[in-house]
């Protein structure tokens, strides 16, 4: 259907299985690509593309009228309709006017792409927080329900910057959305739940300064929102009766029972349970702290000798590295397939030239008779044309010659680059393997000592290394005079 539509054959397209995990459990984890050329090469025809969205949106209701779908809400469902009558799909048409032509255009996406990846980096998940806010709204019939069932997802509903406008937040305050937005839903929805219990967003409620006091100390704004003034009065230092201090045990009653009735915890526990979720993205330099803090809880020996297989352990990978074979980065390969790509180019371009100049050249020149004749100026036009199309081919042909030799140089100094790093490399893990025959040797004197006098522990790691060295320069001063005192009969006799 899409190839009649769009003229073209089908066996040149391409059709790619695509396969991703969906919010919402309804959704299908798989859907297809289709990818055609815009120009086709044998024939050398363009793709018709006029309307495509209008045709895209006629193939899919067409498609779900003869598979039996649900019908989905398009933004052309007048255009489609026509066209399917115009096509003779009168029975599709019919069916589609008869659901889709009384209902609205579907709104457009709630969130930009960017936002999407903006609010992803923050650590949110935007099409979660959707889907758990719809499912709150779509149950919800109360300002304390929505908030109860909001709370088991970390999220919190406040009163918005104007008036009758209500915001979501996570729960360490930070913006997420508006509540109408993330919801779906039209303001008069919005208003009802939330005003279903009686309350009335904070900006309104400027009358009574006492009205809403705990209710807006348990919702704080978000980090960059401007704050705007509940209470004319300053804070009472009495906060838990906020009316006389005569009256402290009631007042704390009152708390508990308006935390009972949110199902919301206090702020202090929300901070830190925002703060100890922010963790999980540090989990490998929590676990090397882990590794630090177990290691200084050790005895003074346990952690000499703790420290002292960490460094023979580093000791042996060293010994056992390989010399890596010569990898050229990305950026020369990429730099490869460019200086190919120009290349050919320039080979193509040089053909060109060369059927241009051929071309030049077997043109026929105006002779005495075609200027008495009135027709010279044909010959002299079409003289021009070629001679025209000659210097542009042997200018792009300079232009491109000159790309290759900027590409070719970059290549070049690409490529030595790249054989510094790995002579750099490579004189590293030399230098590495060579000084881990002494580490090792270093560590045995190190722990054979510590076995032996186990107090010496106390000193630290660096002095039991210390006299570990000494240990072992003694030893082979020791074999180096063994060695020079020997005969040269093998025997041990001085001469």
């Amino acid at each position: 259907m899409i190839a009649g539509e769009f003229d073209f054959d089908p066996g040149r397209a391409v059709i790619i299985e695509h396969r991703k995990s969906r919010v919402t459990s309804d959704a299908h984890s798989t859907h297809w690509h289709v990818l055609v050329g815009e120009i086709d090469p044998a024939s050398g025809k363009v793709l018709r593309c006029s309307f495509d969205r209008v045709i895209h949106e006629l193939v899919a209701r067409w498609s779900e009228y003869k598979f039996g779908h649900k019908f989905v809400q398009g933004n052309h469902t007048k255009s489609v309709i026509g066209g399917l009558r115009k096509r003779g799909a009168v029975d599709a048409a019919s069916s589609v006017e008869a659901q889709l032509g009384g209902a609205l255009p579907p709104s457009g996406e709630a969130f930009t792409h960017a936002e999407h990846q903006a609010r992803k980096r923050a650590g949110t998940d935007l099409p979660v927080v959707r889907q758990a806010v719809k499912h709150a709204m779509s149950i919800a019939t109360t300002r304390a329900e929505l908030e109860s069932i909001l709370s088991s997802s970390s999220l919190l509903v406040m009163p918005g910057d104007k008036p009758d406008t209500w915001i979501v937040t996570d729960g360490g305050g930070e913006f997420i959305g508006s509540l109408a937005r993330l919801a779906g839903s039209r303001k008069s929805e919005i208003t009802k739940v939330m005003g279903a219990a009686g309350d009335e967003p904070a900006s309104r409620k400027t009358d009574n300064p006492t009205s809403n006091f705990d209710r807006s100390a348990s919702h704080p704004q978000p980090a960059g929102a401007t704050k705007r003034p509940t209470n004319a009065r300053p804070p009472s230092p009495y906060r838990d009766t906020v009316q006389n201090p005569g009256s402290s045990r009631k007042g704390v009653e009152r708390d508990r029972e308006h935390q009972s009735e949110t199902g919301l915890p206090q702020k202090g526990n929300r901070d830190a349970l925002s703060w100890l979720a922010k963790l999980d993205g540090y989990s490998d330099q929590l676990s090397l702290l882990l590794g630090k803090a177990n290691m200084l809880s050790m005895p003074q020996e346990e952690r000499i000798i703790a420290s002292l297989w960490e460094i023979e352990e580093q000791a042996r990978a060293d010994l056992s590295r390989h010399i890596p074979v010569l990898d050229y980065s990305e950026k020369t390969q990429r730099l490869r397939v460019e200086a190919a790509d120009l290349e050919e180019s320039s080979a193509k371009k040089w053909d060109q030239l060369f059927c241009a100049e051929e071309r030049l050249r077997k043109a026929k020149r105006p002779r005495w008779w075609h200027y008495l004749l009135g027709i010279a100026f044909v010959f002299e036009r079409q003289h021009r044309h070629l001679a025209l199309v000659t210097q542009q081919a042997s200018d792009e042909l300079e232009a491109c010659k000159h790309c290759l030799e900027a590409v070719k140089s970059k290549l070049l100094q690409q490529e030595v680059h790249d054989k510094q790093r790995h002579a750099d490399l490579v004189r590293y893990i030399a230098q590495r393997k060579k000084a881990a025959g002494p580490t090792l040797a270093q560590v045995d004197a190190a722990n054979e000592i510590i076995r032996l006098h186990p107090a010496l522990a106390f000193c630290g790691l660096n002095f039991v290394l210390a006299r570990a060295t000494a240990q072992v320069d003694e030893e082979k001063r020791t074999e180096a005079k063994v060695a020079r005192n020997l005969d040269d009969d093998g025997f041990g006799y001085k001469r």
